[in-house]
């Protein structure tokens, strides 16, 4: 919203307590993230006199927080006779760091922005540092507190940078994912005393755009820096802003204003990914260089900083007819039929699920794998190493093994009678099914008259005649035998 009346007086009070002067301007203030389809600006005028560690209710929203990382040598103050900004300052000791971010909380960070998203970030900030020995960030990322140690990137965020390591004195865009640097592009200009203006554009799911002004006191006109491409982040990110002071000579870094806009990314398919591009071109206002002509506004037209910015919707394609694939929140992709029932799903860590039944005309498994259902393979199925049947299994034709066959102790065994013994009695570990069918005969050349009886599931006697004369040894085995036949003579009349 926009107040005249906040236009006259000495000292009026906006935002979180902030007090603002005769210099106010104007500001579009939406009191705290609409949504995270919708869009964002926050206006630094007079926010806080002068804060110390963790302070919160930074900004006209108060959905901001700044953190020096319990140092008192960096703290924060606002100008607000010279239009209001936000500033962070060190003096000339060593080794200080300063973060002013999204987030209500101190030290967490409220991040509504995702890569996925599609968003658009622009800041307005003045780098009053030492270029030479000072590190400078500012756009997205998921840096919480602030940083002491040289050269310390987010460890996800697309963002502008000043590396001290070069002594550049130009701004750089950056992409970083899962601690990686995707790429890198140089903006042409140098870092004046002057505030600069930068934009930051997620064209599609795997290029992003940097643009900058780097003077946006005469007006802005925004330069393309260049375009990075590779695998963004999936991480959530906030907008923020801090500085490693490594030298010591005391420095500022000024925060103007920060704003986005960002909206959800359309379902497509494979086969309108042409689409998603003009869609992506589109709501950055910005032009595709090809043969296509796409209409969309001049970047330089919207992009005032005391002027409430506004793009075009991303153009939504006509629903699919069969299926279609839609990102959710978290990064899982769905494929899902017409009436929006998810079929397929996988997510970012190569987990896959299927709806129903899976058909495939030849398939290589490289690891392992776990069926948590039913099995069946139609065609011939090769073992090359031992398998392992935990449950029953059942072989309905016949089975042929080329190798010896290896059985459980209750299949076949040895049992011993002692001189003067006639009967022994052999338990099984575990209890057949059914009565299996038992036969037994001395060993050692014996010739012995021998019986086996009272055969149950649990186990059987071998008896001989007469006690024995010596220690007498028996061989023994045991088959269960589903339905065993008995055979008879035929009777003759």
């Amino acid at each position: 919203y926009f107040d005249p009346s906040k236009l006259t007086g000495v000292s009026t009070t906006v935002g979180s307590g902030g007090v603002t002067g005769s210099n106010f301007g104007g500001v579009l203030s939406t009191g705290a993230v609409i949504e995270t389809t919708d869009s964002y600006a926050q206006e630094f005028v007079a926010s806080l006199a002068n804060a110390t560690t963790n302070n919160r209710n930074v900004g006209d929203s108060g959905n901001w927080y700044f953190n020096n990382n319990a140092q008192t040598q960096t703290r924060s103050q606002d100008f607000s006779l010279n239009g209001g900004y936000f500033a962070i300052i060190t003096n000339a000791t060593a080794n200080r760091g300063g973060l002013v971010a999204e987030g209500a909380t101190p030290g967490t960070l409220d991040a509504p922005l995702n890569a996925a998203n599609l968003p658009i970030v622009q800041m307005k900030v003045r780098a009053g540092v030492v270029q030479a020995t000072d590190d400078v960030f500012w756009g997205m990322a998921d840096t919480a507190i602030a940083q002491t140690v040289n050269n310390t990137l987010p460890t996800n965020g697309i963002f502008f940078w000043s590396n001290n390591s070069t002594g550049a004195t130009g701004w750089q865009g950056v992409v970083r994912n899962a601690g990686v640097t995707v790429g890198t592009v140089n903006c042409t200009g140098g870092i004046g005393t002057n505030f600069a203006t930068g934009r930051i554009v997620v064209v599609n799911s795997t290029t992003v755009r940097f643009f900058m002004d780097t003077d946006a006191t005469n007006g802005v006109d925004l330069i393309d820096c260049g375009t990075v491409t590779g695998t963004l982040p999936t991480a959530n990110l906030a907008m923020e802003m801090y500085v490693i002071h490594t030298s010591t000579t005391a420095s500022s870094f000024d925060l103007d204003y920060a704003r986005f806009w960002q909206d959800d990314k359309p379902p497509i398919s494979a086969a309108q990914a042409a689409n998603d591009v003009i869609s992506s071109l589109t709501q950055a206002d910005i032009a595709t260089g090809s043969d296509t002509v796409v209409a969309t506004p001049d970047p330089t037209a919207i992009s005032s900083p005391d002027i409430q910015n506004t793009t075009a919707d991303p153009v939504t394609p006509a629903p699919l007819s069969g299926l279609q694939t839609s990102p959710t929140k978290g990064g899982t992709t769905q494929l899902a039929d017409a009436s929006g029932t998810a079929r397929f799903t996988f997510d970012t860590a190569g987990n896959a699920t299927l709806a129903r039944g899976l058909n495939i005309a030849s398939a290589n498994v490289s690891g392992g794998l776990t069926v948590g259902g039913d099995a069946t393979f139609a065609g011939l199925s090769t073992f090359q190493k031992l398998a392992t049947f935990i449950g029953k299994t059942i072989f309905r034709q016949d089975v042929q093994f080329q190798g010896h066959i290896t059985l459980a102790s209750d299949s076949a065994g040895y049992a011993k009678l002692l001189k003067g013994e006639a009967i022994v009695h052999v338990n099984f570990s575990t209890a057949y099914d059914t009565t299996p069918i038992v036969s037994a005969s001395a060993t050692d050349g014996q010739f012995v008259l021998t019986s086996v009886s009272n055969i149950t599931p649990q186990g059987f006697d071998i008896t001989v005649a007469v006690p024995v004369t010596a220690d007498t040894s028996f061989t023994w085995t045991a088959v269960g035998v589903t339905n065993p036949t008995t055979s008879t003579n035929p009777v003759t009349l």
